[in-house]
């Protein structure tokens, strides 16, 4: 009786496994209505909404969408194994989940883009938390412990250097603890 239960236990765990490593492998997809993605599509403006786009980019936008608005990218290289494609444009980093075909986050490099309040890179650490406010949290980025992070539950992760912002990041969801 005992190696039954044991046999059914370590059955169930495995099981248990499996599906939450399936669910956590899966890509997020982003569902728009069709005129909220017309709204987007119709941007032409170098605002960064955090956790929603980047100018005309957003969140959510097809590779298809993505071309059609910002034609071939100077670049393009597979990330995470080939789960996601970066897509290189001037002061911009666009990665597209494969699984999806969708925007998942968009990383800013170059001043052309800013917050309404703004803040772009190249604007002080200090500017920025005076506009933006605080993060969530801030750790040093590398070992060296020469890049600062700084996570906004807003969906924007900022990275300073030298008291400067170098780059911005939009994305969908929390900072977490």
């Amino acid at each position: 009786m005992n190696k039954i239960v044991w046999a059914f236990a370590l059955v169930s765990c495995s099981v248990l496994l499996l599906v939450a490593c399936a669910a956590g492998s899966q890509a997020k997809t982003f569902r728009r209505s069709d005129q909220d993605v017309a709204r987007l599509m119709a941007i032409n403006d170098n605002v960064i909404v955090p956790g929603e786009r980047v100018g005309s980019v957003f969140l959510g936008m097809t590779e298809e969408q993505l071309y059609r608005k910002m034609g071939n990218p100077d670049q393009n290289y597979p990330q995470d194994s080939g789960a996601s494609m970066l897509y290189i444009y001037p002061d911009l980093e666009i990665y597209a989940q494969m699984a999806t075909h969708q925007v998942s986050s968009i990383i800013v490099r170059g001043p052309s883009y800013h917050t309404i309040q703004g803040v772009s890179a190249g604007t002080p650490e200090l500017e920025m938390k005076a506009k933006i406010g605080q993060p969530v949290w801030e750790i040093l980025a590398h070992s060296a412990g020469t890049e600062l992070k700084l996570c906004y539950n807003s969906g924007l992760t900022a990275y300073a250097y030298d008291g400067h912002i170098t780059r911005m990041q939009i994305w969908s969801g929390m900072c977490g603890g």
